[in-house]
């Protein structure tokens, strides 16, 4: 993977976070999960993006303890003061496609599972390393919750493999990337013995009773590499750069 792919990736990715900064502080009591999507791609030409990695995931109170299959946002599930809300985000413009996750607690001080989530997923990128396997990655973040009396509502999978648009994947990117990226192979789950490298999107979703709680950041490994893509360093995982709401 060559350097101007990775700066390509990285510029992406800052934009995403952009957009999900800019996202957060709009919320308001009283949105639907539904109208909250559709805000978001309303803002993607002022983030230099034209369409979807893939479709706006917005999960209000229970409904955040979903995984898997993606499911269209709620019209009836309405945002509420103290709920959690979990917000993902995978812009594209065509060339490169970003993924950003987060959760907060609106209106309301952070919950613990919350910063719980975000310190998983810190913790879990900073395992990552080439000289371990992807399948190591899984049983690092189920350990983790399992340490901490969580588990994990993503037990299929924690993330995937971040791949550019070439060769077969040229063709009708990034919707090619996106169904590429649910190959076992392309997926961080348990029997996955394949070296760590490249490009990662690492979200662990942890869950406790009726919540559930995920962040998902980018990562570059190669030998001797860890970076965070669109960040400028690890303190600045799980952050957005917005107005208290």
């Amino acid at each position: 993977m060559d350097e101007q792919l990775i700066t390509r990736f990285d510029d992406t990715q800052r934009r995403s976070i952009a957009l999900m900064s800019a996202l957060i502080p709009r919320l308001e009591a009283g949105m639907s999960e539904r109208a909250i999507s559709r805000f978001a791609a309303d803002m993607l030409p002022d983030h230099g993006f034209d369409g979807w990695f893939y479709p706006p995931e917005v999960q209000i109170g229970s409904s955040t303890t979903r995984a898997g299959i993606w499911r269209p946002p709620s019209t009836r599930t309405r945002l509420k003061v103290g709920d959690t809300v979990m917000l993902a985000l995978g812009p594209s413009d065509g060339r490169t496609a970003g993924d950003v996750c987060t959760t907060l607690s609106f209106r309301a001080p952070e919950n613990d599972l919350v910063s719980k989530a975000r310190d998983c997923t810190r913790a879990t990128c900073g395992y990552a390393s080439s000289l371990k396997c992807v399948g190591e990655l899984f049983i690092y973040a189920r350990t983790w919750a399992a340490n901490h009396q969580l588990s994990l509502a993503n037990p299929r999978s924690i993330g995937h493999a971040v791949l550019p648009p070439e060769g077969k994947l040229a063709t009708g990117y990034p919707r090619s990337a996106h169904m590429a990226t649910w190959l076992r192979r392309y997926q961080i789950h348990f029997l996955n013995p394949r070296r760590i490298g490249g490009m990662w999107a690492i979200g662990p979703q942890l869950a406790s009773g009726d919540a559930g709680a995920r962040f998902r950041e980018l990562v570059l490994i190669a030998p001797g590499v860890r970076r965070l893509l669109g960040r400028d360093g690890f303190e600045d995982l799980g952050r957005f750069d917005s107005p208290a709401i």
